[in-house]
């Protein structure tokens, strides 16, 4: 195989590969372009290999034309490089792994280099968001398992567990859990209770938040709230009455559904 024709090779892998899996390491273009097997990959990753060129189905001279083209590709379609660190498999030391026959600083951190394509990059920037995001708004929930962080009153009130709430002087809720030194309803064996009902009218959706943070934890909760309040669930609507998509629904099975799957129990079809 002349260089045009691997060139041609490696390139065509290359967008094979970031078209599956948005990702692409030297190790997988070897394997896509049948230079190196999966047991000879294998092998080497449980360290019964001394170093991975060495399993290679080519030279060195063409091994390095690879790396060279894999770096050209990843230049000109805006890859951004990203360095793993390849461990030894199975039990006992967990000692790094080598790629070259040389031992070559430059050259294993080119084996070791995996490339990522942009849209990639954007959704794991976006996934950062989102938990730091999410780490944040949990702070914010209140005991009983209200919303502070997206109350109508969030701008002026700093919400139950800062103690700025004309409610929370007031609550039973807060009271008992800060009785029993408990962040709030869901760590407590005694819930549901009498305690846990401020009115009425938010008794199902605030049972059904306690649960579901019982359930998928509170940060969970929070992760459930926020997605949805991305989709246009709303939490409060109805600002001046404290009313959202949440309220009005006929059961702690409809809240937890719209909070999991963006629709409550009743409309499923």
């Amino acid at each position: 195989m002349n260089n045009h024709e691997l060139k041609q090779k490696v390139h065509s892998a290359m967008y094979t590969l970031i078209k599956k899996n948005g990702v692409v390491s030297p190790i997988e273009v070897l394997m896509e372009i049948g230079v190196l097997t999966k047991e000879k990959y294998e092998d080497w990753r449980h360290g019964r290999i001394q170093y991975l060129e060495r399993v290679c189905q080519i030279n060195l001279s063409k091994l390095s034309t690879i790396n060279h083209e894999i770096r050209a590709y990843a230049r000109k379609t805006n890859l951004k490089a990203s360095f793993s660190d390849y461990r030894k498999w199975g039990k006992g030391n967990r000692i790094r792994l080598r790629f070259s026959k040389s031992g070559n600083e430059q050259v294993e951190k080119q084996y070791a280099t995996h490339y990522v394509s942009q849209q990639k990059v954007g959704e794991a920037r976006e996934r950062k968001d989102f938990h730091k995001r999410k780490n944040e708004f949990a702070r914010t929930i209140a005991p009983c398992g209200a919303i502070c962080g997206l109350c109508a009153e969030a701008l002026v009130c700093k919400g139950c567990l800062q103690d700025g709430s004309n409610r929370s002087a007031v609550c039973r809720c807060h009271e008992c859990c800060a009785e029993k030194a408990i962040r709030g309803c869901w760590k407590c064996n005694d819930f549901p209770c009498d305690k846990a009902v401020n009115s009425q009218s938010c008794d199902v959706k605030l049972k059904a938040f306690v649960r579901c943070a019982k359930e998928d934890g509170l940060k969970g909760l929070a992760g459930h709230i926020l997605r949805n309040q991305d989709n246009g669930i709303i939490y409060h609507r109805d600002k001046q009455n404290h009313t959202g998509d949440y309220d009005g629904l006929e059961s702690e099975e409809d809240v937890l559904n719209l909070l999991r799957e963006g629709k409550p129990e009743s409309a499923k079809t």
